[in-house]
């Protein structure tokens, strides 16, 4: 991270914060800015182009922020993953793996009510016609 300061300090002026958050955003997130020499690298650029390329590179860096984010989130879903394919491996059941004999009950009570239903018609349909089993 870099802070304001330090940056005007670099480029010898100031700069508004308005400027400084989109500045520190292409700093922190665009895929170009290398992390060892980004410093310089944009006090280097603004000294060259001033905001305007900080302005058109803000995009990139905005959804490479949103896509870091993105990745974050997935991997730490495939580790919560892991961790319960682990506790199931141990003999453990989490919660929803443990709930699915009450659904599945649930689920053949309903089947057996529509049978029932079924036949009831079908007894229904087969004393409509004269026909007897």
């Amino acid at each position: 991270m870099m802070e304001k300061r330090e940056f005007e300090k670099r480029i010898e002026q100031p700069v508004s914060d308005a400027e400084y958050r989109v500045i520190e955003t292409v700093y922190q997130w665009h895929p170009s800015v290398k992390e060892v020499s980004g410093k310089e690298e944009v006090a280097e650029l603004y000294k060259s182009f001033g905001m305007a390329i900080f302005h058109d590179m803000l995009p990139r860096a905005e959804k490479n922020r949103e896509l870091e984010n993105k990745l974050r989130h997935a991997q730490a879903e495939v580790e919560r993953i892991k961790a319960e394919m682990e506790e199931l491996s141990r003999g453990n059941a989490p919660e929803r793996v443990q709930v699915l004999p009450e659904a599945l009950e649930e689920h053949l009570k309903m089947q057996n009510r529509q049978r029932e239903n079924d036949r009831q018609r079908l007894a229904m349909a087969r004393e409509g016609l004269g026909i007897s089993v």
